[in-house]
């Protein structure tokens, strides 16, 4: 078991030395967000919230077999995909051409008024996208160490990060749920 741990930290560490190389492809954040995050993100919340004890705290008694596996990948692809929107060298909304979501709902924004903000403050949606990924690269040792309770708070901080980024990039027209 300590060597597989051994084994799985190397890892962590090389992967992510590599996650810090600037992509060579233009990087889109709808595509990163919709192809990588959202559903590795989904992944944490299902595991997280499916796992908890009687008041609701995260118990690592109720993981099942594969979870901190899973767990573990999830964090792991957050990560990947916060680390490619933080150092690519040119940041899109959206491909030309493309429908982001919701944006047929209507007060709903579209891909040219998100590139029109990325493009008015790029620091700090670089910044929003550091934070997930430290976030994220929590989340993966909670999942090394079978800490539920870490676990479940970083899930509960990774939603937190989530929504910051989406109200000043993609839903700024809409109040912050109380």
């Amino acid at each position: 078991m300590k060597a597989a741990r051994l084994l799985l930290a190397a890892a962590t560490v090389c992967a992510g030395a590599s996650l810090l190389a600037a992509p060579t492809a233009p990087v889109t954040v709808h595509d990163t967000m919709a192809g990588i995050v959202d559903p590795a993100a989904d992944v944490v919340w299902e595991i997280t919230n499916r796992n908890v004890d009687d008041l609701g705290y995260g118990a690592a008694d109720k993981y099942a077999a594969g979870d901190w596996a899973r767990l573990y990948a999830a964090s792991s692809d957050i990560r990947r995909g916060a680390a490619i929107i933080a150092n690519a060298p040119r940041l899109r909304a959206a491909a030309p051409g493309a429908k982001i979501a919701d944006q047929d709902q209507p007060g709903a924004t579209n891909a040219a008024d998100v590139q029109r903000r990325i493009d008015s403050d790029p620091k700090s949606i670089r910044a929003h996208a550091r934070n997930l990924a430290a976030l994220a690269a929590d989340l993966e040792q909670a999942a090394v160490r079978r800490d539920a309770k870490t676990a479940q708070d970083l899930a509960g901080a990774l939603d937190g990060a989530c929504e910051a980024c989406h109200l000043q990039y993609w839903y700024y027209n809409q109040e912050p749920v109380k």
